[in-house]
């Protein structure tokens, strides 16, 4: 398996609306636990993006993409 980075968001100034939506579902991840032990700014300073690795597209679009529905704008043809 490939651990690649293809794509990466930068989406920072949503990482209060991510944390507040794991938050949301304790039963997928414990508020009190490791994820949320780094400071909200510290993450933004750091690791701005989410990263994301292309596995498979039925679209043209460059890599590396900040944008994952690049391509998708366009018309797509069926393979």
């Amino acid at each position: 398996m490939s651990h690649r980075v293809t794509t990466r968001v930068s989406c920072a100034e949503y990482f209060a609306v991510r944390d507040a939506a794991l938050i949301a579902h304790a039963t997928q991840i414990d508020p009190t636990g490791r994820w949320f032990a780094v400071s909200l700014d510290l993450q933004q300073e750091v690791w701005p993006t989410e990263d994301y690795e292309l596995a498979r597209s039925l679209v043209d679009s460059a890599v590396p993409e900040d944008d994952l529905f690049a391509g998708i704008r366009s018309q797509v043809t069926v393979r």
